[in-house]
């Protein structure tokens, strides 16, 4: 298995590496990431103009050398993955894994991710992707983060979903704790509560403005939805593409219920997309 690893965070994220470490469980790694943070650039891509992609000998900061072919681009997290499979690759990908994003996606707001819009491009492209984030509100006392237990259980998400043979795209959230603690991985609905109406536009000079989202009202979240699945401790999945209409459909409840029992994850009961 060929595994491309991408993100929005940039390519020295602590969380870019624990999914490519993973990822390697699973086959062959190459991690393709921008440059400096793309946040919430979506599935926008870089047109008519050039784009600078550095080879990179020197992957995570410490390392001698790069422990996969890595690639840093002055470009969106879905430009990374369109020149990933376009040209800077030899061999074709079986999935694409983006993340670990370092906050939550979920509800109507995940369209404005670009850990989703990378997953998306290669849903897109007909390969597998799964969006990985945490949500770092549920940090330990030391603010550490989790980002192994993360990211084992992106890997055995995405080994589910190749086997699965078709280009589906998941959205996984996971609380911020090792996986024995973990309340569940549940299989839920998209919320559809969105911080974007309820956003400020701040005048910081008359010519200058920024943008500020004000914290989820998680206690209005609907039941069985990704937000919800947070503010109950549980990890959630997604699926965020239709099945083809000609496929046999992608049983999430019972991925979740096995990745579970591969990591030790108290089961919480099952809710089907």
């Amino acid at each position: 298995m060929h595994v491309l690893v991408t993100n929005d965070d940039g390519i020295e994220s602590d969380g870019l590496w624990a999914l490519a470490d993973a990822a390697a469980r699973l086959g062959s790694v190459t991690v393709v990431a921008p440059h400096v943070d793309q946040s919430g650039q979506s599935v926008s891509i870089r047109l008519r103009h050039p784009v600078a992609v550095q080879r990179r000998l020197v992957g995570r900061p410490g390392d001698a050398q790069a422990p996969y072919a890595t690639f840093a681009v002055e470009a969106s997290p879905a430009t990374c993955v369109l020149l990933a499979c376009g040209r800077l690759a030899h061999q074709p990908f079986d999935l694409v894994l983006a993340g670990i994003n370092h906050g939550a996606n979920v509800a109507s707001d995940i369209w404005l991710s670009g850990t989703v819009g990378a997953a998306r491009m290669g849903s897109l492209l007909g390969i597998p992707a799964l969006a990985v984030s945490v949500d770092h509100d549920r940090r330990t006392h030391d603010g550490s983060l989790y980002w192994a237990d993360i990211a084992s259980i992106a890997a055995e998400l995405g080994r589910g979903l190749v086997s699965h043979a078709q280009p589906l795209l998941l959205n996984l959230n996971v609380p911020n704790q090792p996986c024995a603690a973990l309340g569940g991985l549940l299989a839920t609905a998209v919320s559809l509560r969105s911080r974007i109406a309820a956003s400020q536009v701040l005048e910081v000079d008359p010519s200058v403005y920024s943008v500020r989202f004000q914290p989820w009202a998680a206690h209005l979240a609907e039941p069985g939805s990704d937000l919800w699945a947070l503010d109950h401790g549980l990890a959630s999945v997604s699926l965020l593409t239709p099945h083809p209409s000609d496929a046999p459909a992608l049983d999430l409840a019972a991925l979740c219920g096995r990745v579970s029992r591969d990591l030790g994850i108290t089961l919480a009961g099952a809710s089907r997309v």
